[in-house]
C-alpha cells in the first residue's frame, strides 16, 4: 500500500503513523520527497551512510529519500511539501495543515482534478489550531472532494512530544493528547479500511505502536 502525505508540521504525525502501520503487521518505508528532507532531522545519522542512496532503519521503520531503491515494503509513505502535488494521484492522500495563511493559500490554489478524477480518497488533518480555521480550507475541501477532516487544538504537550521525536532515545507517543490519539486512530481506520478494523481493534493497534522502541 502506498500513501501520500502532503503538508507542514508533519514529522511527528508521519512517525506515529509509520509505527501504527507497522503494528498492523508488515514492513513500512518512508520516502522523503520534501525539498529540505524534513524527516532527516529525526533520523539518526550513520557515518558513511547516505539515505539518498540506501535505506536506513529507524526504530523498525525504513527511511530514504532515494527514488531508485527497489526494496519491497508492505506500506510505503511518500512525503511531499505543502506546495507540491504528489507524483501518484491514485494513492490515498493525507494533507497535514495548520493555521498558516501561506499553507492554506498554497493548498487551496492547487489543481486536485487528477486526484478527484481517479477517485482518490483524500483526508485533511489540521494541527495546532487556536481559533476557527476550517473556513480557511473550504476551497481545498471542495476542490479535492475531502469528506474526512480532523482538527487537533493547540496543545503544548503535543508540541513537546513532537520535539522529542528528534531528541529522545526512546521513540514513544503514548502521552500525546486524547484528541491527537483519537485522530490518529480514526486516520488508521480510514486508510486501512481494507482491514475492517473496529474501534476497539484500532485502539489496540495504537496502544501496541505507542509503547515505543529504541532508535
Amino acid at each position: 500500500m502506498d500513501i501520500n502525505i502532503v503538508g507542514t508540521w508533519m514529522n511527528d504525525t508521519v512517525l506515529y503513523l509509520a509505527r501504527i502501520f507497522g503494528a498492523c503487521g508488515g514492513t513500512v518505508l518512508i520516502r522523503d520527497y520534501t525539498r529540505d528532507k524534513l524527516l532527516s532531522a529525526c533520523v539518526p545519522k550513520v557515518k558513511g551512510v547516505d539515505p539518498g542512496e540506501v535505506i536506513l532503519d529507524y526504530a523498525g521503520v525504513g527511511y530514504t529519500y532515494s527514488r531508485n531503491s527497489s526494496e519491497k515494503y508492505d506500506t510505503c509513505i511518500r512525503l511531499y511539501d505543502y506546495n507540491r502535488l504528489p507524483d501518484n494521484e491514485e494513492n490515498f492522500t493525507l494533507i497535514i495543515a495548520d493555521e498558516s495563511k501561506a499553507v492554506s493559500d498554497a493548498l487551496n490554489s492547487m489543481d486536485w482534478s487528477d486526484f478527484t478524477d481517479a477517485g482518490t480518497k483524500i483526508a485533511l488533518l489540521i494541527k495546532y489550531y487556536t481559533g476557527v480555521v476550517r473556513k480557511q480550507y473550504d476551497e481545498l475541501m471542495k476542490k479535492a472532494a475531502i469528506k474526512d477532516a480532523f482538527v487537533i487544538p493547540m496543545n503544548p504537550h503535543d508540541m513537546k512530544c513532537a520535539v522529542l521525536t528528534e531528541f529522545n532515545d526512546s521513540f514513544t507517543f503514548n502521552s500525546i493528547s486524547a484528541k491527537y490519539q483519537e485522530s490518529l486512530i480514526d486516520i488508521l481506520r480510514l486508510i486501512r479500511s481494507d482491514l475492517g478494523l473496529s474501534l476497539k481493534d484500532a485502539e489496540k493497534i495504537f496502544a501496541k505502536a505507542a509503547k515505543g522502541g529504541k532508535k
